[in-house]
């Protein structure tokens, strides 16, 4: 038999929960582009930021060297419910995350309130991809031998484009 009195705070604790996620999904966003912001954190909340770009590039959020409040930042990938990418504490009490915005994605920026006991500046910082970071700025290689250093942990792009008469031989070592 199904105790009701345990059920009952089930079923409160279920409704509420989705109603929290409700309210922090469809607050109201604020379209942001490179520059700098203020978030007040009124009572307590949470602010929320949209971001979007035509180009690929690296975007940096960051609360370090704007304020001596203690910040926490979430990213998430549009219609998401986990943030891809968080930061709480990367240099003292502030916060950075930086991340390649691919062209015609929306990625959602949330601003924690729940540390924050006054308003604070943070920025949004574009940064140019160089090249081979990225497909669109793959590096072109010639009919020669080339050689390539590849820092560890790094993903580089490359585009060869052939006459269709010959073969391409690649080869990788790891020393």
């Amino acid at each position: 038999m199904i105790n009701m009195k345990h059920y009952f705070s089930l079923l409160v604790l279920l409704i509420f929960s989705s109603a929290s996620t409700l309210a922090q999904t469809n607050a109201p966003l604020k379209e942001i582009t490179a520059g700098t912001y203020h978030s007040k954190h009124e009572n307590g909340a949470d602010e929320w930021f949209l971001y979007r770009t035509d180009t690929p590039t690296w975007v940096i959020i960051s609360s370090v060297d704007k304020t001596d409040t203690d910040t926490y930042v979430e990213v998430y990938y549009e219609g998401h419910k986990q943030p891809f990418l968080r930061n709480d504490d990367y240099k003292n009490a502030q916060s950075r995350v930086k991340f390649l915005a691919e062209p015609n994605s929306v990625y959602i920026i949330r601003w924690r309130g729940i540390y924050a006991e006054t308003g604070y500046d943070w920025d949004c910082i574009e940064e140019d991809l160089r090249p081979g970071e990225h497909h669109s700025t793959a590096i072109e290689v010639t009919d020669e031998t080339m050689e390539f250093q590849i820092p560890p942990g790094h993903e580089v792009w490359y585009k060869y484009v052939s006459d269709g008469n010959q073969w391409v031989g690649m080869e990788s070592s790891n020393y």
